[in-house]
C-alpha cells in the first residue's frame, strides 16, 4: 500500500510539472494591432464593459482576434472608463493574403494585462461588418486564459525515445541516454566489439 501511494504521489507530481510547463510554453500574448487595411468597423466599449475589468498594468490593452488567431484590432485600456476599438477587415482587392476579418466573421475579445491573458465572454456576439458600429453595453465574463510568467519546471533526463532509459517526463536532455548495441562482448574473440553492450552470440575464435 505504501508503494502504491508513493507511485500515485510521483504520478501526480509529474503530471503537475508537465501541466505547468505546457501552460507556460503555450501562453502566447497577442501583440497589439498595427496597420490599416482600409476597411474597418467601430466597437464602442461602454463603462459597463470597461468597469468589469480589473487592470494592473499601465500597458494593458484589449485585443480583438478571429478564430484563426489573427489580430484585427487593439486598444489601450488602462485608466479609461470607456473607449472605442477599431476592428480591421480583410482588404481582398489589394493583396491575396488575409490581413483582417472577413465579412460576418465572429470577433473574439481578450485582455492582455502584463503577463496575463484573459478571455472576455460577451452576452451578445460581435460579427465583423465593414463600416459597422457596435456597442458592448454589458459586463463581460473575465476568465484567465494563461500567464506568460509561469515558471517552466525543468526535468532532467533522457529525451530520446529510442534509448533504453527514455524518460517521457524529461523536459531537458542530460546526456544520460543509454542504448543496446548488439555484438561480441568477449575480448578474447577475433571480432570483439568494444562498443557492444549485449552479446549476440556472434563471437569468432
Amino acid at each position: 500500500m505504501r508503494k502504491l501511494r508513493a507511485k500515485l504521489s510521483f504520478a501526480l507530481i509529474a503530471f503537475s510539472l508537465i501541466f505547468s510547463a505546457s501552460n507556460a510554453q503555450d501562453c502566447i500574448l497577442p501583440e497589439p494591432f498595427t496597420g490599416n487595411t482600409g476597411a474597418n468597423m467601430s466597437v464602442f466599449l461602454t463603462p459597463n464593459f470597461v468597469g468589469a475589468l480589473t487592470i494592473s498594468d499601465v500597458d494593458a490593452y484589449i485585443v480583438a482576434t478571429v478564430e484563426s488567431g489573427l489580430v484585427i484590432g487593439s486598444q489601450p485600456i488602462y485608466g479609461v472608463s470607456q473607449t472605442n476599438l477599431a476592428l480591421w477587415g480583410d482588404d481582398a482587392t489589394s493583396t491575396d493574403v488575409i490581413d483582417g476579418a472577413l465579412s460576418n466573421e465572429l470577433v473574439i475579445f481578450q485582455l492582455v494585462d502584463g503577463d496575463n491573458l484573459y478571455d472576455l465572454s460577451l452576452a451578445s456576439s460581435v460579427n465583423f461588418v465593414v463600416n459597422g458600429l457596435s456597442a458592448i453595453t454589458t459586463a463581460p465574463i473575465v476568465t484567465l486564459n494563461c500567464s506568460a510568467d509561469e515558471v517552466i519546471e525543468t526535468v532532467l533526463g533522457c529525451t530520446d525515445s529510442s534509448a533504453n532509459n527514455y524518460n517521457d517526463l524529461a523536459t531537458e536532455d542530460d546526456n544520460s541516454c543509454t542504448y543496446t548495441i548488439l555484438g561480441c562482448t568477449d575480448s578474447e574473440a577475433l571480432n570483439y566489439n568494444v562498443l557492444a553492450t549485449e552479446d549476440d552470440g556472434s563471437c569468432e575464435y
